[in-house]
């Protein structure tokens, strides 16, 4: 039975009932609903923009579709959770969520299914707020040490639960944590990176006025494809004594 008003901005489709007595009413295009129950059962309205109406002998069409049987849909809820489950024995946590989340959405025919879909999205949802919080925790603690290696171990660790949670929002934050971790390890390398490509580089040009160029070309290469992003390394692109050296090799291939 309908008791109360209900209200959709925009949608395509509406569903009543429950699973033994359920009815979809579809529409070709967007429209506002407005249900409002009365005495004898209630009053279903739809309004849309006439332009999206098509055409023909003068009129406006307005198709609607009324669906009774939802067999296909509660086969397709129960293959989906099945899905669901084994990629979450997998551990493939995000595309075991998009798998539940599809039944929520839009399978919202099978009561077991959608029971299990409800379960199951949030135990995922649930392991993946745990999981990014204790990122972001390590993300912290990691800028009190100040050390590289944790970056380092952070990082991987980021990554590899952005591939769990790949496709849903944990993964793309657990991937935010992953690049903020290489950005503050970077940092923290920068300067004896800086140190090292001087170095490389004034040995190569020590060895070109040694006539080594052979030497010269092996630490050129080795700054421009290791080093990349210093300033000595920029340097050597715009240095007319190595650019005939060097040859095409570019900064980063």
């Amino acid at each position: 039975d309908i008791t109360q008003d209900y209200d959709a901005a925009s949608a395509r489709s509406l569903i009543f009932g429950n699973e033994s007595e359920r009815i979809r009413i579809s529409l070709a295009v967007p429209a506002r609903f407005s249900l409002r129950p009365v005495s004898s059962g209630a009053v279903l309205t739809f309004l849309t923009e006439p332009d999206l109406l098509p055409t023909e002998g003068g009129f406006q069409l307005f198709d609607v579709a009324i669906q009774t049987s939802f067999d296909d849909e509660r086969a397709r809820a129960a293959e989906m959770c099945a899905l669901a489950e084994t990629w979450e024995g997998q551990g493939k946590l995000g595309q075991a969520q998009a798998s539940y989340l599809e039944v929520l959405k839009e399978l919202p025919f099978n009561e077991r299914a959608l029971a299990q879909a409800q379960v199951g999205s949030e135990r995922i949802r649930s392991r993946g707020t745990e999981v990014v919080a204790g990122l972001n925790a390590s993300l912290s603690d990691a800028r009190i040490l100040g050390q590289p290696d944790v970056f380092a171990s952070l990082q991987d660790q980021a990554q590899a639960a952005s591939v769990t949670f790949s496709g849903v929002r944990f993964g793309e934050e657990a991937k935010a944590i992953a690049l903020e971790a290489k950005r503050a390890r970077d940092q923290i390398l920068l300067p004896r990176k800086q140190a090292e490509a001087q170095r490389l580089y004034r040995t190569a040009l020590d060895l070109l006025e040694a006539e080594k160029k052979s030497l010269a070309k092996a630490f050129l290469t080795t700054l421009v494809l290791d080093y990349g992003g210093t300033e000595q390394a920029s340097k050597v692109k715009e240095d007319p004594r190595v650019k005939e050296i060097l040859g095409s090799l570019s900064e980063g291939e």
